[in-house]
């Protein structure tokens, strides 16, 4: 059964389908609040012909060559990591992420001597019509045929502000607003900062982006998307089976807290190799039973590597496991499919009941 907001909620979620893509739009343009064509490309250029790059750095480079601030830059280097330009080199707590250009930034770097070029700008909305909150926003401007910026605000600033309420009660590092819930990224400013000037420089308005079957899937420290992803297919589903080698107590305290976002009873099973310590599974049984669901418990000595969290409808494939690290400090990645996967489904069938016969818990 798909999650779907109730009347008292007194939103109607049309563009915003579930949780797992609420995260993706604001997870993929957290700290992104703006855009000029000239400055990213100038960015994406420099970041190539110097290989390993980080925001500090850039702005003093280019600081009098570009009209932005160093959040500006921070934003474009971060925006390249969520298209691909751009890869994660190292982080550090303190000093934040260090990039390394990929092929794809080298292209870049020269199909786009000239920014307005129309080889630029093909190469640009390519990687761009990828990144979901944009999607979203052409949907959006599909159905209303114009671009007005209080309209996004409101509609899509209100669908947000309902789904980053989600978010916050999973615990996950939503920003609050002064009124709650934030409506980022479609508030005000960066719709017109970021997505007004994004949609007139890459000429996007008319632009109909692809349907896929499939999304990739980006998880790094302060943007837990698997995290969400892992907790929509438990909300949004009466039935589902999680597989991961390891659990911890946040793995444990995710899935109770992903069970709490709707009222309907849910049916999970759980196949894990090595759960923590400290992490009591009969407790968890018991926890969900309060709650009118029901969690079975697999746990088998065999060598176990797959982390698959499905539905019969929608299967997340990744390499993050249920553990702390993995969902909100790790950079992990993944593959969510959309529709019946007949074949993970025989896989991960076989794994339950081949535990069944074994040795179960």
């Amino acid at each position: 059964m798909r999650y779907s907001i109730v009347e008292s909620d007194k939103v109607s979620s049309v563009f915003i389908s579930n949780l797992f893509t609420a995260a993706k739009i604001y997870f993929e343009s957290k700290n992104i609040s703006a855009f000029k064509l000239e400055d990213f490309v100038k960015v994406m250029r420099f970041a190539a012909c110097r290989q390993v790059v980080s925001s500090s750095p850039v702005y003093k480079s280019l600081s009098n060559q570009i009209k932005c601030n160093p959040r500006d830059v921070s934003g474009y280097l971060s925006l390249a990591w969520h298209l691909g330009i751009l890869a994660i080199h190292s982080y550090d707590k303190s000093s934040g992420f260090t990039y390394i250009a990929t092929g794809i930034a080298r292209e870049l770097a020269e199909l786009c001597r000239d920014p307005h070029s129309n080889q630029c700008l093909e190469m640009l909305r390519k990687l761009f019509l990828r990144w979901e909150p944009l999607r979203v926003l052409l949907k959006f401007l599909r159905s209303r045929g114009t671009f007005r910026s209080r309209d996004v605000v409101k509609v899509l600033g209100e669908e947000m502000r309902f789904w980053n309420s989600k978010l916050i009660e999973l615990g996950l590092p939503v920003e609050r607003g002064k009124s709650g819930a934030p409506r980022k990224p479609f508030n005000d400013f960066v719709v017109r900062k970021l997505f007004k000037p994004l949609l007139d420089e890459l000429q996007l308005h008319s632009i109909v982006p692809e349907e896929r079957g499939y999304t990739v899937v980006k998880s790094r420290s302060g943007e837990p998307v698997i995290a969400a992803g892992i907790a929509h297919v438990v909300s949004s589903y009466r039935e589902s089976i999680l597989v991961t080698p390891f659990i911890d107590e946040y793995g444990v305290e995710l899935i109770i807290k992903a069970l709490a976002l709707t009222p309907e009873p849910k049916h999970v099973e759980l196949i894990v190799r090595k759960p923590s310590p400290r992490v009591n599974l009969n407790e968890l049984k018991v926890r969900a039973r309060d709650m009118g669901s029901e969690i079975e418990v697999h746990i088998t000595k065999r060598p176990l590597h797959a982390k698959i969290y499905s539905s019969r409808n929608e299967v997340l494939i990744t390499s993050a496991n249920l553990l702390k690290t993995s969902l909100l400090r790790n950079v992990e990645i993944g593959i969510a499919i959309q529709g019946r996967v007949y074949e993970v489904e025989g896989i991960v069938l076989d794994l339950v009941y081949g535990i069944q016969r074994g040795n179960s818990a």
